[in-house]
């Protein structure tokens, strides 16, 4: 039993999906499941098995990827029963209310809102709900479209995005959909410890006025030497369960600050004057720089800048890859239900991102920064809330990286992993890998400082790839039985026979164009 844990806490690393059904104790068979979770679930049935033979034939490397991760036996509930006799596949434990909440903590990270306000003061008090609507819908019509593809190939084909892609592009597949789920964790990797230092320097000012500590590289080299490299060789995540819970806790405490100031400044608007003035003598504060704040609300967009609040809002809505595992889990899994599980929590972010974001920009307006948390005064009686929440979004954000990390390393993982592979060559493979990634998130972090410099960055290149441009060419490059494809240049023979292919269609081209529009912007933001 200490065994199946190991090997179920290892594959929830990976994110691989539950590859076991139990055999029934007295009659000796797979438990009766309803068909259609027999035939999309992870259950695969004879053609399943057929293509899989064909597609391990034609790709080996992509094969031996396959029978590596699949090996491996998971559980979809970290509080779920191994069976001892495993064969096939268990069906899912959680509802679609569960799924729906799981899935809006994926994408609302811990300091997700504190980066929307400045989203905000990009593209202007109208624009700005507009566009959240738009990625939200654009967002969950690409999930949807990962969930038809499961559907079609069979989950034990999909265990997860890079392994989707494998089934229709092969190697290039795999590599393409596994670097760009890489590159996007590995962002939210340095994101996560600039914020760590955005939150624990105006603390410090509190108690010392040395100028040494005040600085941010000094503590974040110091949480990641002494909090993020012993977590990150946590082999248990179950432990970090209540930590993840908390998080949630702190995220609403972050919006309601951002509602709460943000309605009291419209009251007392001359509040804003004091923006920047240091309520007390120190380093720590005196060092930091505020724009005025101005008197004046952007209705519309003014500038090329706009198109950083695109990547702004691909780097929050970055969630793709949780598609998969969440699938997995969902009991008595439908396609019909996930697509549920995805409305109800793109519906619930969209309304959290928009509260955040307006209501922050309305506090600080043009003194807005890229993590709005350091416009907040410090001491003051709402200073003192403050400092409070700063401290707990501290804490969240140092339990939040190994979860990141652990989704950024296997892939790598499975990149250089080889079957002659001992389990201690593996294990060493695994925190040498934790190191380097520790050590180089924290190394961009000391140089990049601002947060707007990474989701600028990661917002304008891998997200957009992950979010709109991989699976949509998924979608339309997938085969479907009794559909005709037809030739589109560029694409070659494409799926186009009804509404949703052509949808995909555009969100795919304007991907490919937002994406160097973003680039741009960003780069001359610098």
């Amino acid at each position: 039993m200490a065994n199946d844990e190991h090997l179920g806490d290892y594959a929830r690393s990976l994110h691989v999906p539950l590859i076991q059904i139990s055999q029934d104790a007295n009659h000796g068979s797979a438990h009766n499941y309803p068909r259609e979770n027999r035939d999309t679930g992870l259950c695969a049935n004879s053609s399943d098995s057929d293509d899989d033979h064909e597609s391990h034939a034609l790709i080996p490397e992509i094969s031996s990827m396959r029978k590596r991760s699949m090996s491996i036996r998971s559980v979809a509930s970290t509080h779920a029963e191994v069976p001892k006799d495993v064969t096939e596949v268990l069906v899912g434990v959680s509802s679609v209310s569960a799924s729906s909440f799981t899935f809006t903590n994926f994408i609302i990270q811990p300091a997700n809102p504190a980066n929307l306000p400045i989203a905000c003061l990009q593209s202007g008090l109208i624009a700005f709900p507009l566009l959240v609507t738009v990625f939200g819908v654009i967002n969950c019509f690409t999930c949807d479209l990962l969930v038809d593809a499961i559907d079609i190939v069979g989950q034990s084909n999909a265990v997860g995005f890079a392994e989707l892609l494998s089934h229709r592009f092969g190697r290039g597949g795999w590599y393409a959909g596994a670097l760009s789920v890489i590159l996007a964790n590995f962002g939210s990797l340095v994101f996560t410890i600039i914020l760590i230092g955005d939150m624990l320097t105006p603390l410090i000012g509190l108690a010392t006025g040395n100028a040494i500590l005040c600085a941010h590289w000094v503590w974040n080299v110091g949480v990641a030497v002494v909090f993020l490299v012993p977590m990150a060789f946590i082999k248990n995540m179950s432990q970090l369960d209540e930590a993840s819970q908390v998080a949630v806790v702190i995220l609403i405490m972050l919006v309601l600050s951002l509602i709460g100031f943000g309605i009291f400044l419209i009251i007392e608007p001359h509040q804003r004057s004091h923006f920047g003035k240091s309520t007390y003598h120190d380093q720590c504060t005196l060092k930091e720089h505020f724009n005025e704040p101005g008197d004046k609300y952007l209705i519309l967009p003014q500038s090329l800048t706009f198109f950083s609040a695109l990547s702004n809002l691909a780097f929050s809505f970055n969630a793709q890859a949780n598609v998969f595992p969440l699938y997995a889990e969902l009991k008595n899994r439908t396609p019909k239900k996930m697509k549920s599980v995805n409305r109800r929590a793109m519906v619930m972010s969209g309304i959290i991102f928009i509260l955040a974001g307006v209501f922050g920009y309305v506090a600080f307006l043009d003194a807005t920064k890229g993590n709005c948390v350091k416009n907040f005064p410090v001491l003051q009686p709402f200073g003192y809330f403050m400092d409070a929440v700063r401290f707990l979004l501290a804490v969240s954000l140092v339990t939040s990286y190994p979860l990141t990390l652990w989704e950024c390393r296997s892939h790598l993982e499975q990149m250089i992993a080889k079957d002659s592979d001992s389990a201690r060559v593996q294990e060493y493979k695994r925190l040498g890998m934790s190191f380097l990634l520790i050590v180089v998130s924290t190394a961009i972090a000391v140089a990049a400082k601002d947060v707007s410099v990474v989701f600028g960055f990661f917002g304008s290149t891998a997200c957009p790839m992950l979010m709109f441009t991989l699976p949509t060419l998924n979608h339309l490059k997938l085969h479907r039985p009794h559909v005709a494809q037809r030739y589109v240049p560029l694409l070659g023979k494409i799926n186009l026979q009804n509404g949703k292919d052509k949808c995909a269609l555009l969100v795919f081209f304007g991907s490919l164009a937002i994406i160097p529009l973003a680039l741009y912007s960003w780069a001359v933001s610098l």
